[in-house]
This record gives structure tokens, C-alpha cells and sequence, in this order.
């Protein structure tokens, strides 16, 4: 797998939503932070496989829910990988764990980090259990948990992986998300599914002790990217 070490490659699944400006409500969701709301047309299920760190059984899922962004994943001639946020809006990013092969509905909770067969809470470490479903704002499969709104992530990506550097109205793209940023520390989860529809519940809390709610209503496309 080519390895991308480069800070500027985080931006890899970010973007996405846009105010609420009173038009006509075509959107399978929204988001609402600081007294201001941000829809969302898009959502994705990315299965990032087992943890790499023996016979536990943990598998890790990244959930984006976006409006005007596209979540791909990017492949190399020689193998390699890369998943790639692209578009204009706004972008939520969680990383889910459970003790199953497929994404579990229920309630997701959050926990700090999770090691192999341990989480972590404050100071205390706990075993993963066959019914844990977890959320953590530390441990990040390929972007950490967190929100960006009204951002613009419309990058030549195939000239960055191509080995040139990317251009001045790129990083500045880039910079610009990094500074509307936020992480999502704590709160819950909730996923259930009917048929091909899922129904998505957010109840939490910024790293700066902000509360962030959401609703999303509708299909969650899949994409495997195993590590």
C-alpha cells in the first residue's frame, strides 16, 4: 500500500454542508450547531476491516454524512489506496467499533480510544465486549471525529498523486477547513435500518463542550477499504 505521509493529505474525508437559507427542503438530513443548521444529502458507510492487532474481532467503520461532498475511494497504479472527501459543503466524521463483520444498528457511545481489545474512558480501561457499540474521538481509521461546515474541498487530487505539490488555491482550500474544523468529543449515536434506508440520531458534544445535534434519513453507500 502506498503510504501518503504528507499533513496535507488529512484532508482525505472532509467536507460538507450548507446553511439552512430558507429554500425548499430537499435534504435527507441536517445538522445543528451554534443555532445554525446544515443539511445533509449524502451518507456513507466506509468498512476499514479488522484491527490489525490479533484474534479480538474489532472492526472499525468510518460514517460520513456530507452535503455536496463525495467520499471515494482513490486507487494506485502500484496497489495503493487513498479515500478521498471531494466537493463543496459540509462534512460530519465518525469512527465507529463493534465486535461485528458488519456495521451494527443501536446506540454508539463515546469513549476516548480504543486499543485492540480495550477501550478507554478518562482514566479507566476497559475489555470490548460482544455488545459494545463504541465511538471514539481519538482513535481516527483515516480522519478524526469531527464536523466541518461550509467548506470547499474541490481539489486536483489526481495532480497531488501524481507527486506534485499541490497549488496555492488547493492549500488554501486546505487551510481554510483545517481552521473551520472541530472535533466531536462525547455524546451518542443511534443507527437503525429499514430495508435500504437508515435512520441516524446525533446527540453530542464538541471538544469544546459545544453541543452538535443531527438527524440523517436515508441510504448509506458502501465502501470497503480494508487496512
Amino acid at each position: 500500500m502506498k503510504l501518503i505521509s504528507k499533513s496535507f493529505i488529512l484532508i482525505l474525508i472532509l467536507s460538507g454542508c450548507s446553511k439552512d437559507n430558507g429554500t425548499e427542503d430537499s435534504s435527507l438530513g441536517k445538522m445543528e450547531y451554534q443555532n445554525q443548521k446544515y443539511e445533509l444529502d449524502q451518507g456513507y458507510n466506509v468498512w476499514f476491516s479488522e484491527l490489525d492487532c490479533g484474534n479480538y474481532d474489532v472492526f472499525a467503520y468510518g460514517l460520513y454524512l456530507t452535503q455536496g461532498i463525495e467520499v471515494y475511494k482513490y486507487d494506485f497504479d502500484d496497489g495503493g489506496k487513498a479515500l478521498v472527501t471531494e466537493g463543496e459543503g459540509n462534512i460530519c466524521c465518525f469512527n465507529l467499533f463493534c465486535k461485528s463483520a458488519d456495521l451494527l444498528t443501536g446506540t454508539y457511545t463515546f469513549v476516548d480510544d480504543v486499543q485492540c481489545s480495550e477501550y478507554v474512558l478518562g482514566e479507566d480501561v476497559f475489555t470490548v465486549g460482544p455488545n459494545d457499540k463504541l465511538a471514539s474521538w481519538k482513535r481516527a481509521m483515516n480522519n478524526p471525529t469531527h464536523c466541518a461546515f461550509d467548506v470547499d474541498l474541490t481539489i486536483d487530487w489526481d495532480n497531488y498523486f501524481q507527486g506534485n505539490d499541490p497549488t496555492d488555491e488547493d492549500l488554501a482550500k486546505y487551510n481554510d477547513y483545517q481552521q473551520k474544523l472541530f472535533r466531536v468529543k462525547s455524546g451518542e449515536l443511534t443507527i437503525e435500518k429499514n430495508g435500504v434506508n437508515y435512520e441516524i440520531n446525533i446527540n453530542c458534544t464538541t471538544e469544546e463542550g459545544q453541543a452538535i445535534t443531527g438527524t440523517y434519513m436515508g441510504p448509506l453507500t458502501e465502501i470497503e477499504f480494508g487496512i
